[in-house]
Parts: structure tokens; sequence; C-alpha cells
């Protein structure tokens, strides 16, 4: 299911704010772990898919202000892998869901500026990193047609994107191996094309 679990505790947007002190950690330790921190790429399924999107296209824009610390270190990164997540949550789809109402903290009725600003849809722009979507056409979780709506949008921005329709499968298809095997054979030639690394191939 959609699960947003920092909901539970707060709502948005401190899930994101959470997202966006973690690229910030990350990087000020990347020495520490072995790190490119030049080379970073945010990976996220579902309500994860949607938070990485969020953080990745509203990077270094002082839209969300988060209280961690290192607030001079740029949140920029260099890819998305987004499996199945929300893109706009003023959709019919988004508006009926128990977990993004708890999510937001309100409904849509009583305030629809909170949803408009918890959309990546609302944020994309040409500057923003390449991205890659897996969704499967008969997901009764998050429809597809959020992605088909992502996908127009970051074609009219001209942002480099790979859509990959996995016609007759459900919300966490990942979990299969056929299209466990499929997501990593991908991300894995999609990293290789958009941040090339000699690494990689290691």
């Amino acid at each position: 299911s959609l699960s947003y679990r920092f909901s539970q505790e707060a709502i948005f947007p401190a899930a994101l704010e959470d997202i966006i002190c973690g690229i910030r950690w990350l990087k000020k330790h990347s020495d520490e772990y072995g790190i490119d921190s030049s080379r970073v790429a945010l990976v996220g399924g579902s309500a994860g898919g949607h938070l990485a999107m969020m953080a990745a296209y509203t990077a270094d824009e002082p839209i969300f202000n988060s209280d961690c610390d290192d607030s001079d270190i740029s949140t920029t990164v260099q890819a998305i892998v987004n499996i199945y997540g929300p893109s706009d949550l003023t959709t019919d789809f988004a508006l009926s869901n128990s977990a993004l109402t708890e999510f937001i903290g309100m409904n849509y009725d009583e305030n629809p500026v909170p949803f408009e600003n918890a959309s990546p849809i609302n944020y994309i722009s040409s500057d923003d990193p390449p991205t890659i979507t897996f969704h499967g056409t008969i997901d009764d979780i998050v429809p597809i047609g959020q992605s088909d709506l992502l996908d127009k949008k970051l074609k009219e921005n001209n942002v480099f994107h790979e859509y990959h329709r996995l016609k007759g499968w459900p919300h966490t298809m990942d979990l299969g191996e056929p299209v466990n095997k499929y997501l990593k054979f991908y991300m894995r030639k999609f990293f290789e094309k958009v941040i090339p690394f000699n690494t990689v191939n290691k």
C-alpha cells in the first residue's frame, strides 16, 4: 500500500525535510564512507518515489526549509529512480486516498494548497536531473496515469527521462523476481548513461 510512515509523527513537509537533511548528511560525510558526492541518485518506490522526486525537483530552492545543519551544502542530485511514485496529489486518486490525507494533515476541500505544494509535477523545470520511471499498468494503489502525467511534464520541459510502462504488473511489482531483475538491469544502464563512472562496471 501507499505508506508515508513519517506522517504519524509529523505532517508534510516533515518527511521531505528529512530527505533533504539526509542528502546533506550524506554529502558532508561522503569522504568517510568513500562516496562520490558529485554522483548521487535518489531511488524510491511508491511514497518513497514521491519523496525522491520532491527532494530532487526542489533541490537548492528555498521552498522547504529544514532544521538540519549544513544548509550551505547543495541538495542537487544527478539522477532519480521513481518506482510507481505519485506525481500529482490533486487528482481524484490522491484525494480519495486516506494515507495522503494523513500525510498532508487535512482534506483537500479544507485547503488545496498543501496538496499542490506536495505534488512533484509542479516543480519540474529544464534543469532537473535525469529521471527513470517504472510503473505497472494494473497498479490499483497509484494509478499509472500518475506516471503518464509525469512523463508528459518531463518531456515538455526537456528533462531526460526514461519511462517503463510494465504491462500487466500491479503495485509492489518489484517484489517479484522477474520485475526486480528487469529494474536492476535498466537502472544500471540508466546510471551508466547519466552518471558514468569507471567503477560502475566493477
